[in-house]
């Protein structure tokens, strides 16, 4: 899948959580487990997240057909 859109930096009230959110989910994506971290989280761990969001526009791509014998 490609999608085509404008792109910003996130910005504003509620990025502290969204960012924590986003680390928590990452955590458990890499099977790490949270208590190996300090929570609430470090404000420089979370400083150094930078989240982006895009307004989509287009989005294009194949669809994967498994053919049959």
């Amino acid at each position: 899948m490609i999608v085509f859109g404008k792109v910003r930096v996130m910005q504003g009230p509620g990025l502290v959580e969204k960012k924590t959110w986003f680390f928590d989910r990452l955590l458990e994506r890499l099977q790490d487990d949270e208590s190996n971290y300090e929570k609430p989280y470090p404000s420089d761990m979370l400083n150094r997240i930078i989240l982006f969001e895009v307004e989509i526009e287009i989005v294009t791509g194949k669809r994967n057909v498994v053919l049959g014998h």
